[in-house]
């Protein structure tokens, strides 16, 4: 008899819960910070680095000013 799953679903891939989504998020920014500074930030690198379209990025910061901000009230 197959084994039934147990537990939530736990999504994986570009199904993510929001908050999930917008760590990756915040960790690629801090990332590219540490990586090249604050003057070589751009939508288009943090989302290739947190592995979601841009798109994705702007669901959940309006600007770079805002993921900023975002990252700086975590800390």
């Amino acid at each position: 008899m197959p084994a039934q799953p147990t537990g939530r679903f736990q999504p994986t891939g570009r199904f993510q819960p929001p908050d999930v989504r917008r760590r990756q998020i915040l960790d690629a920014v801090a990332s590219l910070l540490l990586e090249h500074g604050y003057e070589a930030l751009t939508i288009s690198k943090v989302a290739a680095h947190a592995g979601v379209a841009k798109g994705t990025v702007h669901l959940y910061f309006a600007s770079e000013q805002e993921l900023l901000a975002a990252l700086q009230a975590e800390m």
